[in-house]
């Protein structure tokens, strides 16, 4: 994923991601706490986990809860 921040700085962060199980998965991205557990129902996809930032010089970690839907027809490109 690429972002752009209103303050024109830019960041990436790249997922890998290994099953585990019939549903589930554990991913991995290089700016994020450990291993995320990830769960797939049907076309959604749920992951929630903790990401440390900087903010005015202090680090600060912020929980995210990231849903994803596969759209019929659309290109993942």
């Amino acid at each position: 994923m690429h972002f752009v921040y209103a303050d024109g700085e830019t960041d990436r962060r790249v997922w890998t991601f290994e099953r585990d199980g019939e549903d589930r998965w554990i991913g991995r991205a290089n700016d994020v706490e450990g291993p995320v557990a990830a769960r797939q129902a049907g076309h959604v996809f749920n992951m929630t986990y903790r990401l440390p930032v900087e903010v005015s010089g202090r680090e600060l970690t912020f929980t995210l809860d990231d849903w994803m839907y596969l759209q019929p027809g659309r290109s993942s490109a």
